[in-house]
């Protein structure tokens, strides 16, 4: 029997339904809301991209992403505090697109940013509301968090945790010592109080909002030409959950004095020991998300050091660095002998 193979689908050539609605619900938001009208209208982007978000293409994702900001901006316009179905139904928004859209369509022209844009956009706005003393609101493959600033300018430390790094909707935000009975720490990070303002946190479990084609989409799969020589460039991949914090309102803080903010990744875990009975090993680098490249930096340039770890038959890095903006652990493979 002959076989038929199909071509992937070029989705930005494609005018489907949920681009007339993306459309129709953009007009709407531009033009000024009221609170109940930025609820339905948050309502219904929702219902759209969850609904088609494996088909929607790059140009319809920061149309998206447009109609988020307006509707973040409707309350901040206002000087109210964004509702909690707004929050909810942007973060699922997003969580949809995270979750089912193409990378192939994310990583086009300025989709990323665009995206990454509005959820620092709303983050930022939820930093304004700080009556409940932080917020950790999380969906399958993202959440964010907003902690107030610590007392008497000391540092702002929390911890994630969890039993699954693949479903963000089962860990939690915990503050304090830890408890025997606590689930494991997937993410630990302190910030030094050098700003009196609440520190805001993104966190991703994968790095598909931050596209950057030199890294290998299964470093696994890259050994072969490594093995070979047919390439010389060591495959690497990001290996940790992708987070992004900073003070709320301040894009890139760079710190004075020696101060570092210091974050903890507890690593996915990598099976892979040997390639035809070659030893492999992995190496963990800490490196930070340079926008204006659009690629991970981790070379001694970055601002960062890296430290690893094994805890509790975990591998655990620990990364200080001397700025704030989005940071990852990366992983590469190199051939013992």
């Amino acid at each position: 029997t002959e076989e038929i193979f199909f071509e992937k689908t070029d989705f930005s050539k494609c005018n489907t339904k949920a681009t007339k609605e993306i459309e129709e619900i953009y007009k709407q938001t531009d033009e000024g809301l009221s609170e109940e009208e930025s609820e339905e209208a948050s309502q219904q982007i929702k219902d759209v991209i969850s609904r088609d978000s494996s088909v929607i293409n790059s140009d319809n994702v920061k149309k998206t992403a447009d109609i988020l900001d307006n509707l973040v901006d409707a309350f901040e316009s206002e000087n109210s505090t964004i509702t909690k179905k707004v929050k909810d139904n942007v973060l699922v928004t997003v969580d949809s697109i995270h979750v089912n859209t193409e990378p192939e369509e994310i990583a086009k022209k300025d989709t990323a940013s665009k995206i990454r844009g509005s959820v620092k956009k709303l983050v930022n706005e939820m930093s304004e509301d700080q009556t409940d003393g932080g917020q950790y609101l999380k969906q399958t493959s993202m959440g964010v968090s907003v902690s107030p600033p610590a007392a008497h300018g000391g540092s702002t430390t929390f911890r994630i945790t969890g039993l699954n790094l693949e479903n963000l909707t089962q860990t939690e935000k915990k503050t304090g010592q830890a408890t025997a009975d606590e689930e494991p720490t997937i993410f630990e990070v302190s910030v030094p109080g050098a700003e009196s303002r609440p520190v805001t946190t993104v966190l991703y479990n994968k790095d598909k909002f931050y596209p950057d084609s030199s890294l290998a989409p299964d470093p696994e799969q890259s050994l072969p030409e490594m093995f070979t020589g047919t390439s010389e460039k060591e495959p690497t991949a990001v290996a940790s959950i992708v987070t992004d914090v900073s003070y709320s309102k301040t894009e890139n803080f760079k710190f004075d004095n020696g101060e570092k903010i210091k974050l903890s990744y507890y690593i996915k875990p990598s099976i892979l020991t040997s390639h035809y009975k070659m030893p492999v090993a992995a190496i963990y680098k800490c490196a930070y998300y340079n926008v204006s490249s659009g690629s991970w930096k981790s070379d001694e340039l970055s601002g960062c050091t890296t430290k690893e770890y094994n805890e509790n038959g975990k591998k655990k890095v620990e990364c200080e660095c001397d700025h704030m903006t989005s940071f990852a652990v990366l992983m590469s493979f190199w051939f013992g002998l």
